[in-house]
Order: C-alpha cells, then sequence, then structure tokens
C-alpha cells in the first residue's frame, strides 16, 4: 500500500511535472512518423478501422523545394485489402483513440476560429511546415486545431513516467529524499522533458518499460507475500512489456533481461524445477499475449505475421543492417544524436553506478545487459539516427534505467550527509535541467528541415552518410536557438530566444535551489 505521504509526494511531483511540461509542449505534430500515428487514431476513432483510404500527399514529398529524398508511401504502405496501413505499433494509436473522439467533439463548437493566432501549425497538414517556418496562418485551422488537442496526451504520459519513475527509486532506496531528487533530474533534466511535448511513441513506450521493471523489482524486493502475489506481479510484469512493444516494437529487446530477472528471487529459493516453470510461464504469458495480438494485427493487414509493413512496399527501404561502427559513434558522440550531448543525466550515472551494483547486482547486470543489448542493436541499423528528432530518439526507452542508479548513490550521500558531494550534485543538476531548457525551447523539426532546404538548394544532400547527424556545423546543440521557437504558449513572449533561454534558466535555478534546501531540511529534521 502507498502510504499517505506518498500520495502526496506524488500529487505535486505530477501535477509540477505536467505544467512544466504544458508549458514546454509544442502543442502540434511535427513529425511524419507522428502523423501516421495520428492518421491512425483518427481513422479508428471515425471509421473503427486502423487503415486508411487513401495515401496523404504531405507524407510523399514534403518542403519548399523538391527533395530526391522524400519518401513516396511514407510510413503507409498498401495492405492486402487495398488499404493503407502504419508501419509503426498500434499502442500509440489505440491509446489516442478516446482522446480523439474527444476532441472531434469539442472541434465542432468551431472554438479555434475566434483565436486563430493560437492554435499551434502541425508540420504535415497541408504545406504546414512551410507555414510554420514562414509565420503564416493556415486557411483551415480544424485540422490543425484537431491535432493541438490530441498532443496534450504526451504532457500527461510523460508526468506518469516521472511519478512511477519515483516510486521505482523510492521502492529500492526507502528514501523520498533520494526519489525526489532523482524523479526531478529524470522529469527536466533528461530528453523526456523535450521529449514530452511531442506525439512520439516512446514517452508512452518508457512508460510501460518502467511499470514493468517496477513489478519485477517490487516481485524481488517484497517479502512477506503471498506465492500468487508474486505470480501475479510477473504477469503484470510480462503484460506491460507486451503493452511497451505494441507501441514500439524496440521494446521487445528488453524481454530476454527482463524474464531472466523476474527468475531471479525464485531461483535463489532453489524452487523445484515444475514450479521453476511456471514462474516462467507467468511473465511469457503476460507478454506472449500482446506478442501474438500484434502478430494477428501484422497477419490481417499483411498476410504475415512477422511483416510490420516495413519491407511490404517494396520499392521502399526503410532501413537495413549494417556494421555498428558508426551508429555507435553517431549515438554516443555524434553532433546531432549523441547521448553524451544530449542527456548527460544518463551518462553521468555511469560514473556513480557502483553503490547501487553493490547492493542491487543481479538488476544493475539486467539493466546494462538491456541497455547495451539495445545500443548495439540500434547501431547496426540504418536508421539508428531516428530521423528528425532530437539526439537519440532509440535510446529514450534507455533513459530511465540508466538512470535509475542515481536514486541509491543520492541516499547513499544523505546517509553519510556529505554536504560538499550533495551541493555539487545540485550544480549537475542544474546544468542538465539548463540543457532541457534550450532543447526544448528551440523547434528541432523546422531547424532540421531548414538545414536540409538551404543545403539542398546548393546540391548538397545533408541526409548522404548521415553528415546531419554527425557534422558540427549542423549540430542542434550549437545553434538551435537560432531557429524557430518551439512552445506554443511561449510565442506570446517577445524575447530573443536566447534572452529567453536565460530567463528561463535563472527561473528554474531558483526554483530548483528552494526545493533542494526545503527537501534536505525536513530530511535533517526527520533524522534528528
Amino acid at each position: 500500500m502507498i502510504d499517505k505521504s506518498t500520495v502526496r509526494q506524488l500529487a505535486s511531483l505530477g501535477i509540477t511535472t505536467a505544467i512544466v511540461y504544458l508549458f514546454f509542449s509544442y502543442g502540434g505534430i511535427r513529425s511524419p512518423d507522428s502523423e501516421v500515428m495520428f492518421r491512425t487514431a483518427e481513422a479508428l476513432a471515425t471509421n473503427g478501422s486502423f487503415g486508411l483510404t487513401s495515401q496523404p500527399t504531405e507524407l510523399k514529398n514534403f518542403g519548399p523545394t523538391p527533395d530526391p529524398t522524400a519518401m513516396q508511401n511514407f510510413g503507409l504502405p498498401a495492405g492486402k485489402d487495398g488499404r493503407f496501413y502504419s508501419i509503426f505499433g498500434p499502442g500509440q494509436s489505440l491509446a489516442c483513440v478516446p482522446i480523439v473522439e474527444l476532441a472531434l467533439l469539442i472541434n465542432k463548437s468551431g472554438w479555434y476560429k475566434s483565436i486563430p493566432d493560437f492554435v499551434p501549425i502541425s508540420h504535415f497538414v497541408g504545406i504546414g511546415v512551410i507555414e510554420f517556418v514562414n509565420g503564416t496562418t493556415p486557411a483551415d485551422l480544424k485540422p490543425h486545431a484537431l491535432r493541438f488537442l490530441v498532443c496534450f496526451s504526451n504532457v500527461i504520459v510523460g508526468s506518469l513516467c516521472v511519478c512511477f519513475f519515483f516510486l521505482l527509486v523510492k521502492l529500492l532506496t526507502k528514501s523520498d529524499f533520494a526519489a525526489r531528487w532523482a524523479a526531478i533530474l529524470f522529469a527536466f533534466g533528461s530528453l523526456m522533458m523535450p521529449y514530452s511535448g511531442t506525439f512520439f511513441s516512446e514517452p508512452l513506450a518508457t512508460l510501460f518499460v518502467i511499470l514493468s521493471l517496477y513489478c519485477l523489482v517490487w516481485n524481488d524486493l517484497t517479502d512477506g507475500i503471498s506465492v500468487n502475489q508474486k505470480y501475479f506481479s510477473l504477469l503484470s510484469a510480462g503484460l506491460f512489456l507486451g503493452m511497451a512493444t505494441t507501441v514500439h516494437i524496440s521494446a521487445i529487446l528488453y524481454s530476454p533481461f527482463f524474464f531472466a530477472y523476474g527468475l531471479y528471487p525464485f531461483l535463489r529459493k532453489r524452487w523445484s524445477v515444475k514450479e521453476f516453470m511456471v514462474v516462467g510461464a507467468m511473465f511469457s504469458a503476460g507478454l506472449g499475449l500482446f506478442v501474438g495480438l500484434l502478430g494477428y494485427y501484422n497477419y490481417v493487414r499483411f498476410g504475415n505475421v512477422l511483416e510490420t509493413g516495413r519491407t511490404a512496399a517494396h520499392q521502399l527501404a526503410y532501413a537495413v543492417y549494417v556494421a555498428p561502427w558508426r551508429g555507435l559513434f553517431g549515438l554516443v558522440f555524434g553532433s546531432g544524436k549523441g547521448i553524451v550531448w544530449y542527456c548527460p543525466s544518463a551518462v553521468i550515472s555511469l560514473f556513480l553506478w557502483r553503490p547501487f551494483h553493490k547492493r542491487f547486482p543481479v538488476l544493475s547486470y539486467t539493466i546494462l545487459g538491456s541497455v547495451l543489448s539495445r545500443i548495439v542493436f540500434v547501431a547496426s541499423r540504418s536508421d539508428w539516427h531516428g530521423g528528425f528528432s532530437l539526439g537519440p530518439r532509440y535510446l529514450v526507452l534507455a533513459v530511465p534505467l540508466l538512470m535509475l542508479p542515481l536514486g541509491e548513490v543520492i541516499a547513499d550521500w544523505t546517509r553519510k550527509e556529505t554536504m560538499r558531494t550533495l551541493w555539487l550534485f545540485f550544480l549537475v543538476t542544474l546544468a542538465c535541467i539548463f540543457e532541457q531548457i534550450y532543447f526544448s525551447l528551440g523547434e528541432i523539426f523546422s531547424f532540421l528541415h531548414m538545414v536540409k532546404w538551404e543545403l539542398l538548394s546548393h546540391g548538397i544532400n545533408v541526409l548522404a552518410n548521415d553528415a546531419l547527424y554527425l557534422d558540427w556545423a549542423y549540430s542542434p546543440l550549437l545553434y538551435l536557438l537560432d531557429a524557430k521557437r518551439g512552445p506554443f504558449l511561449m510565442k506570446y513572449i517577445h524575447l530573443n530566444n536566447g534572452t529567453l533561454f536565460w530567463l528561463c534558466a535563472v527561473l528554474a535555478g531558483m526554483i530548483l535551489f528552494l526545493e533542494y534546501v526545503r527537501m534536505f531540511g525536513k530530511y535533517l529534521g526527520r533524522r534528528r
């Protein structure tokens, strides 16, 4: 049971996170991947079908200049019934159906007509990306208003990720102080913050991965519970990981490591082979249910349980397997995608891993194995960069796992009351938060489009050899604030992006300092 103190902590953390995420939200759909998932949700809400009757022309050749790199039938190959189906997992679209239905109902009022300048522009409605770059208002605001309402789903999902990350850290450390500080760093000092403002599927998949791991950790660390409760937690862990897989197919990469960790509490008790098989079956049944449904979904659409649609359009090659060396360098140190630059909070955790590994060695190996396998797998794909997105998009699902050990090291420092180290880590936290404010203020998608268009006009294809993601001359890390502003609420603040960044940074620093003093004062008061 969750005590009242924890409920209050969750409420304050969740509400604060949601408000900040809302303030930095783009309020529209920026990516063609997200547009495909939205149109699938819209088709489900209006026609009860995953299939679209026509291919959206906006996804065929977008941009103000002819673009030889744009893909025909992007993301929506034709199924065996002639309709067009998304190559992306159905989980995100299914989860958004009730939100789309509500948004359609609200849109009937025509609310957007009275405040046309307020409605953010989605990039793949008509020539939305060009209108956004030029600062013009579309003639038809209705589809933009619809996407505006639906996009708030990731604000809520991102906040839930933070809340359950807090619960997971508290389960491990038994420390409110450590759990809250780690959750604050995860919420505002990692890629979770800018991704909460998009319609990408990564936040929802991350939520399910955190929930799956929470069930496994609870099963490992909680004593005095019945065997049936342990079975149920394993089944739940499998179900949540299965849900993550329907949202983002790459979540399946965690399954062997989570499965092994799920067996560990029973293995150390020397259960019989029969009991051991039952335990394994519980996790497998939960995961297998959704994997089976995903296979059936593929069969109905394309006649093959393994066909997600990525090879159904034979004229296209979305990605192929390649030697991992370029991808490994790009994912770790690349100017446009390196996790060292775009999410240093996750990398810092690796240097503070020892206390966590010493206390939870099996969980430590589980996380290291699952994250390493994910990095190698992603690096071995020609689309390792994740296309137009901020930082290493395909590693977002690994961020909370990498940051989990920070809770243990914070708890260790507070027990020892090493004030100098705690103040130093406060400054590190603040620096990470400043960086994510920077990333959230700039509009990464239009920035990358403008770089691509400008160089295409000079006959240079920056997508060749992944130059857009590896060349420092185009790095968002250096030039993002020189482009358009992202958050729709901040367009009414008449300051340049650089000045606005420092204003937000100073405000965040003051709030974080007051919160830090409050938390530590409260912690010391309890100890005395």
